[in-house]
């Protein structure tokens, strides 16, 4: 498994590589990825000048990474922004997974405060996990992998990816599918939600090797509550193209910013990674 880890030399990537090594298999291939923004200033001339010194401070970042981690392979790439520049390091090294951190602080960090969030996460050729603000401090074993079920495509590859997790670090997988019932699906009968709950129990008794459990509410919110009883929660997309999953609204954005454990999002066209 190759896995990427986005840093930046703020908590946000210090986050993102406790996640990387607590996901990493044995045998996995770990790269840090410092992002250089270039050609952000309006005025050319101005650019050269800053281009320079953005390189010159990412390359400072990751040679103080490199002496506190001897043992951790990185580089630097210069890119219009840091979703761009975790976009194609993902795909030119064909990535695995990709790991970020979510800590305002830091370039890394405001992924998850305007745009770049969205874009990393539409446009990674590979599955995204999300550590969360302050992880490296209570950072350990990942012994429960939970995955979001819906019974369509995205729970499988949610599903999917969770077992290859758990099999790569001897973890067990913990299933849950949620019945939507929100006030904007209109007026639902007690009857028909306690109907729908037993047809999903069903459904999930069929599932092989893993836990599981159902829930009626909204999904965001039994999801998110379901996050804080494992150690990392896999979900799958739901959006168009290849990562198309964080439309204003969804859950797995909504996921992003109120999962209290580190999240996994599963892009919907590409086969979950096997371990080794």
């Amino acid at each position: 498994m190759k896995i990427l880890v986005g840093v930046d030399g703020a908590e946000g990537g210090v986050d993102a590589l406790a996640l990387a090594r607590e996901l990493a298999p044995a045998d996995a291939e770990l790269l840090a990825v410092l992002v250089a923004v270039t050609d952000a200033h309006p005025s050319r001339a101005v650019n050269l000048d800053f281009d320079r010194y953005v390189r010159e401070d990412a390359l400072v970042h990751l040679g103080e990474l490199r002496t506190e981690h001897p043992d951790l392979r990185g580089e630097v790439l210069e890119a219009s922004s840091v979703a761009a520049g975790l976009q194609l390091a993902a795909e030119r090294h064909e990535a695995d997974l990709l790991v970020v951190g979510s800590c305002r602080r830091g370039v890394v960090g405001r992924l998850f405060a305007g745009d770049d969030a969205r874009q990393t996460l539409r446009h990674a050729p590979c599955p995204v996990a999300i550590a969360p603000r302050g992880h490296a401090l209570r950072s350990g074993p990942v012994v429960r992998v939970g995955a979001g079920w819906d019974g369509g495509e995205e729970g499988e590859q949610a599903l999917a990816f969770a077992r290859t997790l758990a099999d790569g670090l001897g973890g067990d997988v913990h299933v849950l599918g949620v019945v939507p019932c929100r006030p904007l699906d209109g007026p639902v009968g007690p009857n028909e939600v306690r109907a729908a709950v037993d047809e999903l129990r069903d459904e999930l008794a069929l599932l092989p090797g893993v836990t599981t459990a159902s829930a009626a509410g909204d999904p965001a919110d039994e999801l998110a509550r379901f996050g804080g009883e494992v150690d990392v929660l896999v979900v799958g997309s739901h959006g168009r193209g290849p990562l198309g999953r964080v439309a204003i609204g969804s859950v797995s954005e909504a996921l992003a910013r109120r999962c209290s454990r580190p999240l996994v999002v599963v892009p919907r066209v590409r086969a979950p990674a096997s371990v080794g």
